[in-house]
């Protein structure tokens, strides 16, 4: 089989996302850092990264939901825009060396707000001719509807796409509908099972 187009998630493959962000609010809030995470993802993530929420409603409502006191909706934002500062080591280099090469997209289930600022800090993502995220789909990875769409959209068929996610539960998704999908764990894991699918990477 010879693949021509890569589709990307963006957190925790070419950047940090949420997973992380608990560590230091938690130290701020003295709180567990599990009590946070839960906060941070569990329910309206799905409704922010959807489009439903704005960015301050959804702060707004972990602070409600948490009973947090003497922390504001902007420092819990600052808090969570300092975890996508971060970048995955080796993925920009290999992003570098995919271009021109073959199709690049990203796929990510993401905020508005959020995306906004993590392409200021991040110019390497103009890397990605197509980009795709959650907030305009107004689906996340978890619903076949979005790979249908993005496939449509881009105008190739499943078995001409490969997908790389951390999530192995979006993994499974996109193999599904005929996507080959590899679950990321690290640069060096990602760049082996690129090349075994004849990806030419120099």
């Amino acid at each position: 089989m010879t693949y021509s187009t890569l589709i990307f998630d963006l957190s925790e493959v070419f950047i940090s996302g949420l997973y992380g962000a608990e560590v230091a609010l938690a130290a701020r809030l003295g709180l567990p850092e599990k009590t946070v995470e839960r906060l941070l993802w569990i329910p309206w993530a799905t409704s922010l990264f959807e489009g439903r929420l704005t960015e301050r409603q959804y702060l707004d409502e972990i602070i409600r939901r948490g009973g947090w006191t003497g922390i504001t909706a902007d420092e819990v934002g600052g808090y969570l825009r300092q975890n996508f500062c971060r970048q995955v080591p080796g993925m920009q280099d290999l992003l570098l060396r995919l271009a021109g090469r073959y199709e690049l997209a990203l796929l990510s289930d993401h905020a508005r707000e959020w995306v906004e600022y993590i392409r200021e800090q991040h110019p390497f993502l103009e890397g990605f001719p197509r980009q795709f995220f959650s907030f305009e789909l107004r689906h996340t990875k978890r619903e076949r509807i979005t790979f249908l769409t993005v496939l449509h959209k881009l105008g190739r068929q499943a078995n001409q796409c490969v997908f790389v996610d951390d999530l192995p539960t979006n993994v499974e998704v996109a193999r599904s509908v005929g996507i080959h999908g590899i679950q990321f764990k690290d640069v060096q894991q990602l760049t082996t099972e690129l090349r075994t699918l004849g990806f030419d990477i120099h």
